[in-house]
């Protein structure tokens, strides 16, 4: 209610996820994603995508659910990439700015906060 930053969280993105997943497996490389997430992919390469695109989705979704159920007026900002494959946020009361910290960096570099 006073506008004071209680915390956040900060989650791996989509192509993080799918290199982790890549460099952890064995003999699983993926040069370039699918363009299109499907629930049910039909090889290894769109099943690696869709099923790391789905959980940002709805692991998202259900994060920026309970915040809402238990910050009543909290504030939700997207920051960072790849928020163009978050078809589930459509609905939701979001900012989203993708250059948050260069922006915060260049507010401060503008006020003399930084030298």
């Amino acid at each position: 209610h006073s506008g004071q930053h209680l915390g956040g969280l900060i989650i791996p993105g989509m192509t993080m996820m799918c290199d982790s997943l890549c460099k952890q497996t064995a003999n699983l490389m993926i040069d370039e994603n699918p363009t299109e997430a499907r629930l049910l992919a039909g090889n290894t390469k769109e099943a690696v995508y869709s099923g790391t695109v789905m959980l940002a989705n709805y692991g998202l979704l259900g994060i920026i659910q309970q915040l809402q159920e238990d910050l009543d007026q909290a504030k939700i900002i997207l920051t960072g990439g790849e928020a163009n494959k978050m078809f589930t946020l459509d609905s939701i009361d979001i900012n989203h700015k993708p250059n948050l910290v260069l922006e915060g960096l260049e507010f401060m570099v503008a006020s003399g906060s930084v030298n």
